[in-house]
């Protein structure tokens, strides 16, 4: 029945170990482990994370140097896809096959977006258009259309290749008063100075009474919307006729007047009701970012930041179970829910003040990194390995190994150890770099904390990270050096 270290070496049942390393069960007994092959070649690693897109399965890594790569095992070297001196370890969060990329580093930095093609990653969001990029100028054509009568504003949206739509701009947004019934010339149309940049869409108010303008003459008080056929398939013209009523201005873009242009990097990623959440940004430990739904660089400086009473201890994790979003700290966890208003008036509800998780002390579901709303999620912090239904289950998983989890330090379950859950094979995985150790639980007798059985499985590398690949999952184990 396994490893037990609970109170003194005598009081350990008759069907369990008083001490067993490097082997697995089997239905009516136990073996020794298997033994490590190389599967790819890349050394010094720190953080993998398996990454399945259209190019096939992968790994996206980390390595010592600071150095991030995409690793295809079908192809004979990996691509080097961005480079942050001094970063130590990172999380990624896959949307619509990009790579949201945080590294986890104590001086600022930003969220990356791979687009999974081998080319370089590059900050996420991005600048919105400047008056140097071109000085925008709108003026009634004195040709048939249909801009009614009125004052209307102008303005223009970078679209990048990810798909996101940076904040209105330029600088000085021009403005007409249109007769009605004529089109609008636009000329000077920015163009972004940013290879990114594949696209530029043309936003507009509906028409505003000249009384009222003259009262609050301000061009970004209005609410804008999409302009229908206003969109500029390219980043070189710079002249465009439009023509609109107002009754087909109906796609709203005002949100994009608050929006974070560089986001800055945080402690992880989520996503929740097709929203991104990015949390601890900047090292804040007690603010959560929150995208539009859609959007996942969209982030609004005015409605879509929730703060949290930190208290000194920051955000280290974040799942989604049954619906809910719930947020640890590594001795605390808060459970937020959706309201269908913005993110700023949802409800942040503590659910326990003693338990949370650490950094990377929240259960991946075999080779799964993305958002997973799973049947039951399994978490660790000082405490021990626990079933989380919303709830933390007492006792927890690890009660067996009692001493033995209570003896690991708490840097290392805070920040280096991380969990693994092998469905396939039933099996969790807890990585534990000081100890050269991988500890192992299978439950293939029974998902609890009576019918699991632990074992230590130790090497003669550092078993820095790992992860789950393939369906067969194959444990992944990177390590700072080969194998002997």
């Amino acid at each position: 029945m396994g490893f037990w270290q609970r109170g003194d070496p005598e009081t350990t049942p008759l069907d369990h170990f008083s001490d067993c390393n490097n082997v697995e069960y089997t239905e009516s007994g136990v073996q020794t482990r298997d033994g490590l092959n190389t599967f790819y070649g890349q050394g010094n690693l720190v953080r993998i994370y398996t990454y399945n897109i259209t190019l096939g399965q992968g790994f996206l890594a980390l390595d010592s140097n600071g150095d991030f790569y995409h690793i295809l095992p079908n192809v004979p070297s990996s691509t080097l896809i961005l480079h942050i001196a001094n970063c130590t370890d990172f999380k990624y969060q896959a949307i619509n096959n990009r790579a949201f990329i945080t590294p986890i580093i104590v001086t600022a930095e930003f969220l990356y977006v791979y687009n999974g093609d081998l080319t370089p990653a590059r900050k996420a969001g991005g600048v919105a258009p400047k008056d140097a990029d071109g000085a925008l100028a709108a003026a009634n054509s004195g040709s048939a259309g249909h801009v009614e009568a009125g004052i209307h504003v102008f303005g223009v949206v970078y679209e990048t290749d990810s798909g996101y739509l940076t904040k209105i701009g330029p600088d000085t947004l021009p403005f007409v008063t249109a007769p009605g019934a004529q089109s609008v010339n636009l000329t000077n149309i920015p163009v972004s100075p940013s290879g990114f940049v594949i696209a530029r869409r043309i936003v507009a108010t509906r028409f505003i009474d000249p009384a009222v303008w003259a009262a609050a003459p301000n061009t970004r008080g209005y609410n804008f919307y999409f302009v229908p056929g206003g969109e500029i398939t390219n980043n070189t013209a710079t002249t465009l006729t439009v023509s609109f009523f107002d009754g087909e201005l109906l796609d709203d873009a005002s949100h994009l007047l608050d929006l974070v242009a560089e986001i800055p990097a945080g402690n992880g990623l989520e996503v929740y009701h097709n929203r991104m959440v990015l949390y601890a940004p900047n090292s804040d430990g007690g603010l959560i970012g929150i995208s539009y739904p859609g959007e996942p660089e969209a982030i609004s400086l005015l409605d879509g930041l929730i703060p949290i009473q930190a208290r000194g201890m920051a955000i280290l994790n974040a799942r989604v179970y049954r619906d809910v979003l719930y947020i640890f700290q590594i001795n605390k966890t808060f459970a937020i829910q959706d309201n269908g208003d913005v993110p700023s008036s949802w409800d942040v509800t503590v659910i326990d003040e003693g338990i949370g998780a650490g950094l990377h002390g929240t259960c991946t579901v075999n080779n799964d990194e993305g958002g997973t709303n799973v049947e039951t999620l399994v978490t660790f912090d000082f405490n021990g390995i626990f079933f989380f239904n919303g709830l933390f289950q007492r006792p927890e998983l690890s009660w067996k190994v009692k001493d033995f989890w209570l003896g690991l330090t708490r840097s290392e379950l805070e920040t280096e150890c991380e969990i693994y859950n092998d469905v396939l094979h039933q099996r969790l995985y807890v990585n534990i770099p000081s100890l050269f150790m991988i500890f192992m639980g299978d439950y293939s007798n029974g998902f609890d904390p009576k019918n699991i059985k632990w074992t230590k499985w130790t090497f003669d590398i550092e078993p820095t990270t790992i992860s789950l690949f393939s369906t067969d999952e194959k444990l992944i184990i990177g390590s700072l050096q080969l194998a002997p």
